[in-house]
């Protein structure tokens, strides 16, 4: 399934999402979602970019219990933001089953991205609300069979504006994975 998703790194609090800005919203879900990032040891990740390295990486996702592989095939622009994205999952009956399995076609442990997250819905919009460890704040929206990326931003940006979210609108690409594994090699690079 072709899917477009926007996603932002808010400076609100989780206190003022939960008790201000999202108040009418329903919560119809909540997750804790634990990524572990496998990438090919064969391969020399440092003579490649972040995007390329995440682009090679299978994941290992436990979502409140549940185990699944996933790999996520996106397409970018000039800019670097994704602009689609398919995602394959085959489900595993346990993280260590998964791993192994992994780790026996010479794949390693790059790392992982704890999440807890929330999912607010008011009529047909849906906003999930990522509390990253190591990360912040993130919202999250995700459109499928669209036809108009540009319409879906500056719609996707009013929206948020009226519901006063706090963020950057040049940046509607937020990668969790990316934040996440540059500040690994920034440290790795000190």
């Amino acid at each position: 399934m072709k899917e477009f998703e926007i996603t932002v790194k808010v400076e609100n609090t989780l206190e003022e999402i939960q008790k201000n800005i999202l108040k009418e919203y329903n919560v119809i879900r909540n997750l804790r979602l634990v990524d572990t990032y496998m990438v090919n040891k064969n391969i020399d990740i440092e003579k490649m970019t972040t995007l390329e390295i995440l682009d090679n990486c299978i994941l290992i996702r436990n979502i409140n219990g549940k185990v699944c592989v996933n790999k996520k095939v996106k397409k970018y622009d000039e800019n670097g933001d994704t602009i689609s994205r398919n995602t394959y999952y085959l489900d595993a009956r346990s993280y260590e089953e998964a791993k192994e399995f992994l780790e026996n076609i010479d794949y390693k442990e790059l790392m992982t991205i704890d999440d807890k997250m929330i999912v607010y819905k008011k009529g047909e919009t849906e906003i999930a609300v990522q509390e990253v460890k190591d990360v912040g704040i993130l919202l999250e929206i995700e459109y499928e069979d669209f036809s108009d990326i540009d319409y879906l931003k500056k719609h996707t940006i009013n929206k948020l504006k009226e519901l006063n979210f706090i963020f950057d609108e040049t940046k509607l690409d937020v990668k969790k994975a990316e934040i996440l594994l540059n500040k690994i090699r920034n440290k790795k690079e000190n």
